[in-house]
């Protein structure tokens, strides 16, 4: 338990810090606003599967973007690509789909 001495001297250090962290707010919001502007909500059902997928070279694409350029405002980096459903395999040289999401990129 933090006495209320410890507490004063965590006060002044996050008072201190302030402006460090509304800068840090400032810069994910900017990165928020970047991914937004490059993939505006009435654009994502219409979007390519170029656009979309993870796998290919493009560091532009909607999943490679999520999963590596906005990791500071909440990461899901790791885990297999199948995560989106549907992604680009350089092994198969083929997109290869998650069946729990269906067994292809049109079935809903």
């Amino acid at each position: 338990m933090v006495n209320l001495d410890q507490l004063r001297i965590l006060q002044l250090d996050f008072l201190s810090r302030v402006d460090e962290y509304k800068e840090m707010e400032y810069g994910l919001e900017k990165y928020r606003k970047e991914f937004v502007k490059l993939f505006p909500l009435n654009n994502i059902l219409n979007m390519t599967l170029e656009n979309y997928v993870i796998g290919k070279e493009s560091k532009e694409s909607f999943c490679y973007l999520i999963e590596r350029k906005l990791i500071k405002l909440g990461s899901i980096l790791g885990g297999p690509s199948k995560k989106f459903g549907i992604y680009y395999s350089k092994k198969n040289n083929s997109y290869e789909f998650n069946q729990v999401f269906g067994e292809n990129r049109k079935q809903d």
